[in-house]
């Protein structure tokens, strides 16, 4: 099935900007339109006084590679439900670069709702990862495992799992962002 992503993503070539764009497109499908304000008031409800959200969110603020994987990763599992799998093409077929982004936090705070959004669905899955070629194609990294119990332990796996890889492409853990 994630064959059909990477046939996607290469006959598209998105850039990373597209990606996120293409992410942004499905949440705000997925959420009714809600603000980044508004999904992070979710994500703090979810999270309690846990100071995981502040974390994450700060992590991924700094590392652009890491939000980049996880903005596929996000892609991956949406594609995995058939009936997703249209909005993703749509998303990626609709989205273009956009101008640099100067405050990445309600990227961060929209990739971590989408990434709760197919979390939630409570599916054994093959986890990928995707890793963008210097010819610009992609091939994707597959690990097969079990979902964590409990919504933000699911996350916060997701995000350590999509890390592993990002780092084991020799790519240091922090600082990432040029």
């Amino acid at each position: 099935m994630s064959e059909q992503l990477i046939e996607c993503l290469n006959a598209k070539r998105p850039s990373s900007s597209a990606v996120t764009e293409a992410v942004r497109y499905l949440v705000a499908e997925w959420s009714g339109d809600r603000t980044p304000e508004q999904l992070g008031e979710d994500l703090a409800a979810a999270a309690g006084d846990s100071p995981w959200l502040a974390d994450t969110l700060d992590r991924l603020g700094r590392d652009a590679q890491l939000l980049d994987a996880l903005h596929l990763s996000i892609l991956d599992r949406a594609w995995e439900d058939e009936e997703a799998r249209a909005q993703v093409a749509g998303a990626l077929e609709d989205a273009r670069d956009g101008l640099p982004v100067a405050d990445v936090v309600p990227l961060a705070v929209i990739a971590l709702f989408a990434l709760r959004t197919v979390i939630s669905r409570g599916r054994r899955r093959t986890t990928r990862i995707y890793e963008r070629l210097p010819d610009g194609t992609f091939r994707s990294i597959e690990t097969t495992e079990y979902e964590s119990t409990g919504e933000l332990g699911s996350i916060a796996e997701e995000l350590r799992r999509v890390d592993e890889q990002v780092e084991s492409l020799g790519i240091p853990p922090v600082n990432r962002n040029p």
